[in-house]
């Protein structure tokens, strides 16, 4: 646009249509082309007119910054526009705002630029000020696009940014203004007009980033819709990442990312999709080689559609069938058309059947899907049951698969008391039992119960492993500890031996009863018996310490409890009183020979005790004061020959 100044007016004596050579000299009261746009040459607007002729010229030409006045666009002139051939004697040069910049161009609204140095204006864009909209128009057959975007940069400058900003709010409790970016409408058989956001490319592909407003009480909410369709199909909603156009980047990624709430609930994100009278709309999320997901809605129902892997969707399935394998058939053919499993692998799937008998479990063998009447589980009574009708069933931990690797632990446990009311809970019990003998038939005897420690087999130095059998403990003062009772079955023999070693000393066998730490409470009672008998003979009762070919045999050691501030314990051999005619007895005995025995009287139930083998008799009564008295009473009794 060309430079305009005051009061500024020369003279020239111009002959043609050249360059104007200015005489320097200002008419009186103005200022010279000089004097009023520097040294520098500027385009200026100007006016040479004949003081006497009938010749004038306006329009924008170069001045030198001297006295020269190149003429370049003629806006208007004498010669009807065109340059003026001048024919001689003086004119005046002065600078003037030409009309042409000064009228309002277009029809109303219409938004005034530059176009090529002259004011322009256009029907295609205009702005109404009652609505505060600036648009582009249309001309006839179709619409024209408009592009808003920043000057083009030379080439050492970075791109400028274009934003579209509303205003925050000013006033308390107000709500910030709102940024509406809206397609428009078609007419008749046309489509409405698409909305595009598209960020440009590089060596990284710019991000676009769509944020809703922050509010200190609700965040805004970000709306993003496609357009409807009257008769055809609706507008579709597209989020496209960028492109990676080079190996060695990664492609555009797309988030999704509803607002943080410091205090209240965090937003929602939707993808809804829109109703059609033939088709409804689908969400699809798809790659460059097919569609991953695809929901949709039925077209009469308007139940939710769903179809993985390309598959057509499909409402929920509802598998009804009755029976294991029905159920397992059914729920197959609802993955299948889902498009979640493939078809093919499942074409014999209607054939497998549980392996084995009704109780009998399944199991992996070598592949197959196997059972055996060893192993079966009956819910009626929660029972497993492990082996076969005769012989050996195991069970054990996973052997170790290095020798670095220490084995499994194997722990069989009752599960504790949870409840925390009342005064009954009690803990799960642990029952090892062995089979009963068949109550007929000679020679029956019922299984029995070894609990066997690990051997110690070291190279220089090993210990067996030890076998610790502990009743619960109590912690309350008026409560007992938990009772140790190991019995075998009747007439059987109960057997507690330490381990034996054939080198070394054999293992120790403790059996030791409940300490009371409570302020009042008594120390458990340790009780041993032989089984009892209705009519056969009781049970003996036999405690041994271990053997040994050259060292010393063990011990066989009872020790009561002792008490700090109480009674010590007591240690007590008890025969029973019975109407047997064949009383139980107490030995103390070697290898040999009996060398203590007590045993009751059958009838009066009196003690009777023998020693050194001699037969048990009652005490001694009235014996005489007497050496001869005195003897026989001790050979009675076995202390003397």
């Amino acid at each position: 646009m060309a430079l305009y100044a005051d009061r500024v007016k020369d003279s020239t004596s111009l002959t043609g249509t050249g360059a104007v050579t200015l005489s320097g000299t200002a008419s009186a009261g103005y200022q010279t082309f000089a004097t009023a746009f520097g040294a520098t040459p500027q385009t200026v607007a100007y006016c040479i007119a004949d003081q006497t002729g009938s010749n004038w010229e306006v329009g924008t030409g170069v001045f030198n910054g001297t006295t020269g006045l190149t003429r370049v666009t003629v806006l208007a002139s004498s010669s009807g526009g065109s340059l003026v051939n001048f024919t001689g004697g003086t004119q005046d040069v002065f600078c003037t705002a030409p009309a042409a910049y000064l009228l309002s161009p277009g029809a109303n609204t219409q938004v005034a630029y530059n176009n090529a140095g002259l004011p322009g204006a256009s029907a295609n864009f205009t702005y109404t000020s009652g609505t505060n909209t600036l648009t582009t128009g249309n001309i006839t057959g179709s619409a024209l696009s408009m592009t808003i975007q920043p000057k083009t940069p030379t080439f050492l400058e970075a791109a400028g940014t274009l934003a579209f900003a509303a205003k925050n709010a000013v006033i308390s409790n107000g709500n910030g203004g709102s940024v509406s970016f809206t397609s428009g409408n078609g007419d008749g058989t046309g489509s409405g007009g698409n909305l595009n956001f598209s960020s440009g490319s590089g060596v990284d592909g710019g991000g676009l980033s769509i944020l809703a407003g922050n509010g200190s009480q609700n965040g805004g909410a970000f709306t993003a819709r496609a357009g409807d369709g009257y008769t055809g199909v609706a507008g579709g909603f597209t989020l496209t990442a960028g492109n990676n156009e080079r190996s060695g980047g990664a492609a555009g990624t797309i988030a999704l990312t509803s607002g943080i709430a410091v205090g209240g609930d965090g937003g929602d994100i939707y993808l809804s999709l829109g109703f059609g009278g033939i088709n409804n709309g689908s969400l699809l999320v798809t790659t460059d080689v097919g569609t991953v997901f695809e929901a949709t809605l039925d077209s009469g129902t308007f139940a939710n559609r769903l179809g993985f892997y390309g598959v057509t969707p499909v409402d929920q399935p509802a598998p009804t069938a009755s029976g294991t394998q029905n159920v397992l058939d059914s729920v197959v053919s609802s993955l299948i058309n889902l498009g979640l499993i493939q078809s093919g692998g499942f074409s014999n799937i209607t054939s497998v059947a549980p392996a084995g008998a009704d109780t009998q479990i399944q199991y992996n063998n070598a592949g197959a899907l196997d059972a055996s009447a060893n192993f079966t589980y009956n819910s009626a009574t929660n029972t497993v049951a492990l082996g076969p009708n005769t012989g050996t069933a195991t069970f054990t931990t996973r052997a170790p698969t290095a020798t670095t690797i220490a084995p499994t632990t194997l722990v069989i446990a009752g599960q504790n008391s949870i409840r925390t009311t009342g005064t009954t809970g009690v803990g799960g019990a642990v029952t090892i039992q062995a089979g009963n003998g068949r109550p007929t038939g000679a020679g029956a005897t019922g299984g029995a119960v070894n609990i066997n420690a690990g051997t110690g087999v070291g190279t220089t130095s090993g210990i067996g492993g030890a076998i610790n059998i502990t009743a619960g403990n109590s912690t309350l003062t008026t409560s007992l500890g938990g009772a140790l009772t190991l019995r075998s079955g009747n007439g059987a023999t109960t057997s507690i031996f330490g381990g034996n070693n054939s080198a070394g000393d054999g293992g120790s066998l403790t059996l030791q009863s409940g300490i009371a730490s409570g302020a009042t409470g008594n120390g458990g009672a340790f009780q041993l018996f032989g089984g009892q008998a209705i009519n056969g003979n009781g049970g003996n009762f036999e405690m041994r310490g271990g053997l040994s070919s050259n060292g010393t045999g063990g011990s066989c050691v009872f020790v009561a409890g002792y008490s700090s501030t109480g009674q010590d314990g007591s240690i007590a051999f008890n025969l029973p009183f019975s109407s047997s005619p064949f009383p139980g007895s107490v030995f103390v005995v070697n290898d040999a020979t009996i060398a203590f025995e007590i045993t009751s009287n059958a009838t009066t139930g009196a003690t009777k005790m023998g020693f050194f083998g001699a037969t048990p008799v009652e005490k001694p009564a009235a014996v005489p004061v007497t050496a001869a008295g005195i003897h026989a009473a001790l050979v009675s009794l076995g202390l003397i020959t």
